[in-house]
């Protein structure tokens, strides 16, 4: 995903050369909503889809303080983060991560905002526009039509661990496995195209919370420069 682009003119301004501070989390955060985050289908094991669908189905939001550790191919660390991610039925999501990162990526459901404080920079693209066939899809959809899209495979006999493939393997997430204790989404990893694995623990979740109406509203100060790809 090229985001090292150099100025571009949108609306009759000219916007600096953005270069992200960690492309490796851009590009882990992009893949999980640009290729589709909401919409999951699953083929496979029956037993264990259908299981992994029933732990979902009852999820219809989703709040918690996340530590994410990225690493290489030879298991090095290439990047630590910490932030706050709340998502909702259907297709909505907000990522929040913390300075020395400080970002926010907001999906409502149609538009993705990708909010860069520190270079006052927004990028806004079409969310339904980038959805690829993403394992990350099947955390807010029941769509049987998506869950066919993917391979569901329990890792362990206590149904604690789950893994989903992408059937066609082409997206940028290639494998995804979500972690439970009980009933409770505790965790999750993701191996991408570039072998990289990206593993985020979960604490203080909550599934039963008030919602603020502006959750999912990107609020844009006037003095931020704006890339619409839309």
């Amino acid at each position: 995903m090229s985001y090292l682009h150099q100025a571009i003119t949108v609306t009759g301004k000219c916007l600096r050369p953005l270069y992200p501070r960690s492309s490796t989390l851009n590009r882990f955060i992009y893949a999980i909503v640009l290729s589709g985050i909401f919409a999951f289908s699953a083929q496979a094991d029956d037993a264990a889809g259908a299981k992994l669908k029933s732990l979902l189905s009852v999820i219809n939001q989703f709040k918690a303080q996340y530590a994410q550790v990225i690493t290489d191919s030879g298991n090095n660390i290439v990047h630590e983060t910490k932030g706050e991610v709340v998502l909702a039925r259907p297709d909505k999501l907000r990522w929040e991560t913390y300075a020395p990162d400080d970002n926010v990526l907001i999906a409502d459901g149609e538009t993705v905002w990708n909010i860069d404080p520190f270079a006052m920079q927004v990028t806004v693209m079409d969310q339904k526009g980038q959805v690829k066939d993403n394992p990350f899809m099947l955390l807010t959809s029941d769509d049987d039509s998506v869950w066919s899209k993917f391979v569901i495979r329990a890792a362990d006999d206590n149904a604690s661990e789950y893994i989903v493939t992408p059937k066609n393997g082409e997206g940028q997430i290639r494998e995804l496995t979500l972690l439970f204790n009980g009933n409770s989404l505790t965790g999750l990893s993701t191996l991408d195209a570039q072998e990289q694995t990206s593993t985020i623990l979960f604490s203080q979740s909550s599934t039963r919370f008030p919602m603020a109406a502006d959750t999912f509203q990107a609020d844009i100060s006037d003095q931020f420069m704006v890339d619409d790809q839309r």
